[in-house]
């Protein structure tokens, strides 16, 4: 198998995993179709040949491991609000969405600046498409719409602009380090590359803004911010005109459509006035998934149970819209600590100090993982399919950075054999 196969399951991936679909029990993403065979795949591979794992494997199975436990410890107690098909969906959940780690990690170790811009450059594209959509929605719409793209839910939506913000910063170095080693790219890749900062970057925030997603934003601020993504020492002059340019059209732009008195405003001003519905009704769903894990504080009341544990309490069958919170009532203090372990582990690799070969991608990565999990705050993220498909491009870097670059390949994976064997190999 060549190293077009790759490149091409890349673009699949950028270009169907936003369209995703909520059954009520679980949720799928047309991409599932991709990374499921890829899987498979690369499993059945490994039984002949030696082939790498994601370094994050350990804490994935640790989760899995800890939601069923808690599952059974809770499927034997007297427990009215425990529901079998709900552990079962949100522990199926939680795998398929470690699958998109293990399978981003697998397709971007080979070559893994092409890859990565090849990712970037495909999903963003898209992404600016339904940014722009949005926006002309929210202007045109009279009543208090707010955007989901392709997706079923806003937050998700919001989530996924925002995962492309990070990407467009980190295409940048990948598309340079292309130059460097003078590796041609196709046709359809050479184009977009002088748009990703001047006029996509823009339109992905304004996107943002148009979905009215609180957490989105202030997970995206603090992502710039706690990243480092803001630093302008340094900057090379074409970089600087397009930073320039992209600010301008910014400016422009946001003058425009905040103009247009947008959902957005009135939604930040109900928040710093405290009031609302919304909010009222989240700190209570946010106080009784406190009870919850006060009264399970071991290995929760089960995952997938919160749910239904709190709409007992409350009458309110409803998400909690906390992670951390959802976390720690549904699998207890193990399971908040498996899940806190590995996000510290993550963000830990992307740091200067862990020497990562791409430090501009790592610093973009880090961005959304800080984005994502702020966003966590105010809503579930744990099955986030974006969430995991940076772990595993993180993943890379943390290979590549534990050895010496050799042809612009990772030695430890070339040490054990490529991911994608070449021609001519699997006869061998």
């Amino acid at each position: 198998m060549g190293r077009a196969w790759p490149l091409l399951l890349i673009t699949l991936i950028a270009v169907l995993y936003p369209f995703e679909y909520d059954t009520g029990l679980t949720n799928y993403s047309l991409g599932d179709a991709v990374v499921g065979p890829v899987a498979l795949f690369v499993v059945l591979q490994s039984l002949v040949r030696l082939v790498g794992w994601p370094r994050y494997t350990v804490q994935l199975l640790a989760l899995v491991v800890v939601a069923i436990a808690s599952s059974l410890v809770n499927a034997f107690s007297p427990a009215i609000y425990f529901s079998a098909p709900s552990a079962l969906g949100e522990t199926a959940k939680l795998f398929s969405a470690g699958l998109w780690m293990c399978v981003m990690f697998w397709l971007l170790s080979d070559d893994f600046s092409r890859g990565f811009y090849q990712l970037a450059c495909a999903s963003a594209l898209l992404a600016t498409g339904f940014a722009a959509s949005s926006l002309w929605v929210t202007v045109r719409e009279t009543s208090d719409y707010r955007p989901t793209g392709p997706f079923d839910n806003t937050n998700l939506y919001a989530s996924y602009l925002c995962l492309n913000v990070f990407l467009v910063l980190g295409a940048r170095e990948a598309l340079e380090d292309l130059r460097r080693t003078r590796r041609r790219l196709p046709a359809l890749l050479r184009w977009p590359g002088p748009l990703l900062g001047p006029v996509m970057l823009p339109l992905l925030l304004l996107g943002i803004l148009a979905t009215a997603s609180r957490g989105a934003l202030v997970g995206c601020v603090a992502g710039f911010v706690l990243s480092g993504s803001l630093r302008l020492r340094r900057i090379s002059r074409p970089r600087l005109a397009a930073l320039v340019g992209g600010l301008v059209f910014l400016g422009m732009t946001g003058t425009w459509y905040v103009r247009q008195d947008p959902l957005v405003l009135r939604r930040l001003e109900s928040t710093a006035e405290g009031s609302g519905p919304n909010i009222e009704n989240r700190l209570e769903l946010w106080h009784a998934g406190r009870e919850a894990f006060a009264t399970h504080p071991i290995l929760g009341v089960g995952y997938g149970q919160l749910r239904n544990y709190v709409e007992l309490a409350t009458g309110n069958n409803k998400p909690v819209h906390q992670t951390f919170i959802s976390m720690g009532a549904e699998l207890g203090a193990v399971g908040l600590l498996v899940f806190l372990w590995l996000l510290f582990t993550v963000v830990r690799d992307t740091m200067p100090a862990q020497s990562p070969r791409y430090p501009e991608v790592a610093r973009a990565c880090r961005g959304f993982v800080i984005a994502i999990v702020t966003q966590g705050l105010f809503t579930n993220v744990q099955h986030s399919r974006a969430l995991w498909m940076i772990v595993g491009v993180i993943a890379v870097l943390a290979a590549e950075g534990r050895a010496s670059p050799v042809l612009g390949e990772t030695p430890a994976i070339l040490a054990r054999g490529p991911v994608w064997p070449r021609r001519g190999e699997l006869g061998s």
